[in-house]
């Protein structure tokens, strides 16, 4: 029996929602105000465009070379040398990616919870447990998804109604106020937020049942948006414009303001922190094992029990690097574009070429 037993299109759908709704959405609000103020909507409608046409290249590559693993697929295209490499990056990029979360994690975590708790002893707990999650097997990561997943959403669903309470839609007006640059400047700094369907490529040659995956692309990219759309559209009806781009994290923000009279929630801290947990775990773990299932097949170890292993240092000391909050979204936007544009254009445009040329069905 294959390692990877064959997963339905459901788990499918719930495994993209989970890494694409990242904790990135909690201060993603923020940003987008910055930019293009009430418009941030826009932006998120646009940038879920660009991730579904990603997502849907990813799968017309996998689909073109018989649903094969990433290693495979870059190897037989690119060959073993070349293919390596990219194959390397993948892992530096799922590795990077999750190693900044984890420390945006943490500081929110300090701020909010455990004040005099040491960074390095909740890192390490954190990559422990997540550790453990990842050499339980690829079976035991999907049924953590089914089972997260509901709590999750549900739980998100209905602290987003109480929020109504204190909204004024009116803080969305104007329209469609700012310069054309504006947008297209917007475009990239706040893409790489959806970017987790990079575990697209573990997933898709998993999959039982290969047909209709495009339909279930599109739904789960409708999903993410729609949840992106919301939760900004709320922190700025709650907060306005003005203050949304002074809150560092306006959903956690917007959450702690929640009254409702009689509640048997009195203090709504303790839903902010098991949401943010929720959120962050589920992407950590998810692209946690999808770069130990292409390390692993790339240094050819037995599975990711070794591999996982390997990766823990790393992301420990990337983890560690930025000196405080400031600096780690600094390194996030001065390097998460570059690495969205290479690796989820460039390179399934480039298989996808070079697919069509060793198939001869380039004229």
């Amino acid at each position: 029996m294959k390692q990877e037993s064959l997963i339905s299109k459901y788990d499918l759908a719930i495994t993209l929602i989970l890494v694409m709704v990242n904790i990135r959405i909690f201060s993603l609000p923020r940003e987008l105000v910055r930019l293009v103020g009430n418009d941030g909507w826009l932006i998120i409608i646009i940038n879920g465009l660009i991730s579904f046409l990603c997502i849907y290249l990813i799968y017309t590559v996998v689909k073109s070379n018989g649903y094969i693993s990433l290693n495979d697929l870059l190897e037989r295209n690119l060959g073993k040398v070349f293919g390596g490499i990219i194959e390397l990056i993948f892992v530096v990029y799922a590795v990077f990616f999750t190693s900044i979360a984890m420390r945006n994690f943490i500081e929110v975590i300090k701020n909010y919870l455990l004040l005099r708790t040491p960074t390095e002893f909740i890192l390490i707990l954190m990559i422990f447990v997540g550790t453990y999650l990842v050499r339980s097997g690829f079976d035991v990561l999907i049924r953590y998804n089914q089972f997260v997943f509901w709590i999750l959403y549900i739980s998100m669903f209905l602290v987003l109604i109480f929020t109504l309470k204190g909204a004024d839609f009116s803080n969305l007006l104007p329209i469609f106020h700012n310069k054309f640059t504006d947008y297209i400047n917007a475009i990239p700094t706040t893409a790489y937020g959806m970017e987790g369907f990079v575990i697209a490529y573990l997933l898709i040659p998993n999959l039982r049942d290969k047909t209709g995956i495009g339909k279930v692309i599109s739904r789960s990219t409708i999903y993410v948006t729609l949840i992106y759309i919301v939760v900004t559209v709320l922190c700025v009806a709650v907060f306005s414009t003005e203050q949304t781009k002074e809150i560092l994290w306006p959903l956690i923000t917007m959450i702690k303001t929640i009254n409702v009279p009689g509640s048997f929630v009195e203090r709504w801290e303790g839903v902010v922190m098991a949401l943010w947990v929720l959120f962050y775990f589920s992407t950590f773990a998810n692209l946690y094992y999808f770069a130990a299932d292409v390390l692993k097949k790339t240094i050819k170890v037995e599975d990711t029990k070794i591999s996982s292993l390997i990766i823990i240092p790393f992301i420990y000391f990337i983890a560690l690097f930025p000196q405080n909050i400031a600096e780690l979204y600094d390194i996030q936007t001065k390097l998460m574009p570059i690495l969205y544009f290479v690796l989820f254009l460039v390179i399934p445009l480039l298989l996808l070429v070079v697919t069509k040329i060793r198939k001869g069905n380039v004229i």
